[in-house]
């Protein structure tokens, strides 16, 4: 996929330029590698020379990978398995322009890790617990603080 936005975006490192246009691109692979293995690999980008508001976090690139095992490997045959690793990539130019403003910025890759585990109870009701990892958030410059953080959750699909 492509896409261009034509609204008024602030070229970061000449903010006098303050109708700029951006564009990215993304693709998207899902491979089924046999009965119970499958991956995936996303990336994305953006031009990373303009920015909708000088205090915004600047994204250049993102980027995903995981797999997915279907239950039928261990006997389980409507649950599956999987796990996913992805990062955000901040732009360059946003930490030029916030370096040469006096403001020091780490802008590392904020990286994530994502496992669950989907099953089925019925044939009517699944749960899917799930937890996923942050490390760098923000790119390691978070106002409210640069720890790893741990989200668990639960979701509950009820068909009927």
């Amino acid at each position: 996929m492509a896409w261009l936005n034509k609204q008024n975006h602030i070229k970061w490192l000449d903010p006098t330029k303050d109708k700029q246009k951006t564009y990215g691109f993304g693709l998207s692979f899902d491979q089924e590698i046999n009965d119970y293995l499958g991956i995936f690999l996303r990336y994305g980008w953006q031009s990373p020379k303009v920015t909708l508001d000088l205090n915004s976090f600047s994204l250049e690139h993102a980027f995903s990978l995981g797999m997915q095992i279907r239950g039928s490997f261990w006997n389980r045959n409507d649950d599956i398995f999987a796990i996913g690793y992805g990062g955000l990539i901040p732009s360059d130019d946003y930490k030029d322009y916030n370096n040469a403003q006096g403001i020091i910025l780490n802008a590392k890759m904020e990286k994530h890790l994502e496992i669950y585990y989907n099953f089925r109870i019925n044939k009517h009701i699944r749960l899917t617990p799930d937890i996923q990892l942050i490390w760098n958030p923000y790119g390691q410059d978070a106002i409210n603080g640069d720890d790893t953080i741990l989200v668990g959750g639960l979701r509950t699909q009820i068909d009927f």
